[in-house]
């Protein structure tokens, strides 16, 4: 399978980023610019647009690739349709071992290296597993990694049916994406309030309007 079929090409390589990936990520940084008070109008359902939430979910949607993009430089680990075994030209070493002699003075005098390691397309699909932050129901946050999950595997799948990428490219790609959203999480703890400061206002108000409305709220009110 080769770049030459346009419809795959664009269902599973071009179009997740540009109608999925970059839409949201756009949306998350107008978002962040906006003043705390207008955030609030985008609370709904199980979502809270928070700063820290929305600042915390578009560094992971950044940071990821751009993680795996540096390892991809560094690892110079060959695709497997580079591998001799495959018809390609490279031998094939594991990650991070060096090549044979003759293959590495090739690479010296070349300028030539791998990008092979780890997946870099699915990175951006992973990467939103970041949303799971602009909840905190563990449904919906689950539902979301899935999701993600999903995507990433399936611009995954793509690559290595393509031959791009090993199976263990795009599972390290995916650890990399947990690992980031985990970290970032960990080391920017903070107060997440379960609704806010609008949302829960409205709640003490309905809360308060509705004691009232109470027959015997209404008769000890009375009598006072």
């Amino acid at each position: 399978m080769n770049k030459s079929n346009r419809w795959l090409w664009w269902l599973c390589y071009l179009g997740p980023k540009v109608f999925i990936i970059v839409p949201i990520g756009v949306a998350l940084g107008l978002l962040l610019l906006l003043p705390a008070r207008r955030t609030e109008k985008f609370s709904f359902a199980q979502f809270l647009p928070g700063k820290r939430r929305l600042g915390l979910a578009l560094a992971a949607l950044i940071l990821t690739p751009l993680i795996c993009g540096n390892l991809k430089k560094i690892s110079n680990t060959y695709c497997p349709y580079d591998i001799v075994r495959y018809g390609g030209h490279a031998p094939y070493v594991r990650v991070f071992e060096p090549y044979p002699e003759e293959f590495a003075r090739y690479q010296q005098a070349s300028g030539e290296r791998g990008h092979g390691f780890p997946a870099g397309h699915a990175s951006g699909g992973f990467a939103l597993m970041s949303l799971c932050l602009l909840s905190n129901r563990r449904r919906t946050q689950c539902l979301l990694i899935a999701g993600a999950s999903l995507l990433g595997w399936w611009m995954g799948g793509y690559q290595m049916v393509r031959g791009a990428h090993y199976l263990s490219h795009t599972l390290v790609t995916w650890a990399i994406a947990a690992l980031v959203i985990s970290s970032l999480r960990a080391f920017f703890p903070g107060k997440i309030s379960s609704a806010p400061p609008c949302a829960a206002a409205k709640g003490r108000c309905l809360e308060r309007e509705n004691l009232e409305s109470r027959p015997g709220c209404q008769g000890g009110k009375s009598g006072f």
